[in-house]
């Protein structure tokens, strides 16, 4: 695979998780009218809460892709997410959609994880830093186009589709990614050993810009996941 080629696949794979949040906040108050919640419930906004909560499984699937390779979770992430997505399109009720956008989450931690660090086994210096802005850059226009694609969905179809929107195109990029070939040789794996793993983990946590950046990122994270979880309702019914 052409350097282009793994650049714009990288891009789309990670853009599945903002496609999966901001795709939904259109479709948020039709929500709420199906499962009969009031005009000014947030219980909705759920939906999008479970999804961030599900990122948190990139731990773990970090720690098994240095054992498994990083082809092996993408096989599991893509999967999770497609499945995940469909089950919340037709969920019978809200606690059954909020655990399959936590599955769908947990497969997008996993589709994102193991392409980072794909980009980190194939490239280094300088040039993994180029390639790494420019994927997020591609990545970052994302949050800005799924909101009006689920508005244009909702203008013809119903909310259902707006759910499903994000499984059908992670099913174009799961089939797009059977291209790729491993970036993790067997003789770099490291073993599932809890010493090793332990180490490793006392030795990143013990790095204190490790642990500045983190701590930012994580302050952040919880801001922005906080406001588009909120952001609908504000501007949806409150400002109409």
């Amino acid at each position: 695979m052409k350097q282009t080629e793994f650049i714009a696949l990288s891009a789309c794979t990670m853009a599945l998780t903002a496609l999966g949040i901001d795709i939904m906040l259109p479709a948020l108050s039709a929500l709420r009218e199906h499962f009969g919640f009031p005009r000014d419930s947030t219980a909705t906004a759920k939906v999008i809460s479970f999804f961030f909560m599900g990122q948190v499984a990139q731990i773990i699937f970090g720690v098994l892709s240095d054992r498994f390779g990083r082809l092996s979770i993408l096989r599991v992430g893509f999967p999770l997410y497609i499945t995940g997505g469909i089950i919340a399109a037709f969920a019978p009720s809200l606690g059954i959609m909020l655990a399959a956008r936590f599955v769908a989450g947990m497969g997008a931690s996993a589709v994102f994880m193991a392409t980072i660090a794909g980009v980190r086994d194939r490239f280094a210096g300088d040039q993994m830093a180029r390639i790494m802005s420019l994927i997020f850059t591609i990545f970052l226009f994302t949050p800005v186009i799924a909101p009006f694609l689920g508005l244009a969905i909702l203008s013809v179809a119903s909310w259902q589709w707006v759910f499903l929107t994000p499984p059908i195109f992670a099913v174009i990029v799961f089939l797009w990614s059977l291209r790729l070939k491993e970036s993790l040789p067997p003789d770099r794996r490291n073993t599932l050993n809890w010493i090793n793993i332990s180490r490793l983990a006392g030795k990143v946590i013990s790095n204190r810009t490790f642990l500045r950046y983190t701590t930012i990122t994580t302050i952040l994270f919880t801001a922005l996941s906080s406001y588009v979880a909120s952001s609908e309702h504000i501007v949806g019914e409150i400002y109409g």
